[in-house]
């Protein structure tokens, strides 16, 4: 049994593991043509993935560029605006500060024209004392003072 147990056993360990090594080799064989595939597919999917992000890619960048030539007419026009607004005030103040002139100058006129009728209605006054002016206590119109005048003066 020795020598010959030994070579039966070692051939007999020969051609299991031979079978061993065949199964194996398919079963891998499978195993990897299954890889291949799913590599092959995972490949295909990634293909699609960056053609969809190349695309993606060209319409953000056109996107980012209408968006910066938006915010650069609207940088524009908000200047043109603030430079309008700022014409619109100096114009307003301008016209504002004639008014205020027109209005101190015309408050002036109007305030030397009372003076100038309250002298006048004084000085009346003082001649209708003086010559102890009859009937005319109160002026009705102007046709009235002129008449007291004409009278006072002859």
């Amino acid at each position: 049994m020795d020598k010959e147990a030994m070579e039966m056993f070692s051939k007999m360990l020969d051609s299991k593991l031979g079978a061993l090594e065949n199964t194996l080799d398919g079963k891998l064989g499978a195993l990897e043509n299954r890889l291949d595939s799913k590599l092959v597919a995972i490949d295909n999917r990634l293909d699609g993935i960056d053609n969809r992000l190349d695309k993606n890619t060209i319409l953000l960048e056109n996107l980012t560029s209408k968006v910066e030539t938006m915010a650069e007419a609207q940088k524009s026009h908000m200047e043109q605006d603030e430079k309008a607004h700022n014409d619109i005030v100096k114009n307003f103040s301008e016209k504002i500060e004639v008014i205020e002139l027109a209005v101190k100058d015309t408050s002036k006129d109007v305030k030397e024209i009372k003076n100038d009728i309250n002298h006048v209605s004084n000085e009346v006054e003082d001649v209708c004392e003086k010559n102890e002016y009859i009937g005319m206590k109160e002026f009705n119109n102007e046709s009235d003072l002129l008449m007291a005048k004409k009278k006072l003066s002859q």
